[in-house]
């Protein structure tokens, strides 16, 4: 499981734009970068390395619900960032 920090923007009752912290807990599959070059019969296409389970809570550490938008955006940094070296 791997954690990291987000931070999402939501209106506040007065409308105002607030911050929110959140911690995300996640896993991904294993990811095996493929073979791209040598004789055809030892090619084969990358495989792995989406998103299993993805969790955000909030800063008072209950689950957080995210807008489909904030997950699409969150989703896009994790594949980034992720170091799939460590698993």
């Amino acid at each position: 499981m791997s954690n990291i920090t987000w931070t999402v923007e939501r209106q506040n009752a007065e409308g105002e734009l607030e911050e929110i912290e959140l911690t995300i807990e996640y896993t991904c599959s294993p990811y095996n970068p493929g073979c791209t070059y040598g004789p055809p019969e030892n090619c084969y296409p990358p495989e792995g390395g989406e998103i299993e389970d993805l969790t955000a809570y909030g800063p008072d550490g209950k689950e957080f619900k995210l807008t489909d938008e904030e997950n699409e955006k969150l989703e896009a940094h994790i594949y980034e960032t992720h170091d799939y070296s460590e698993e």
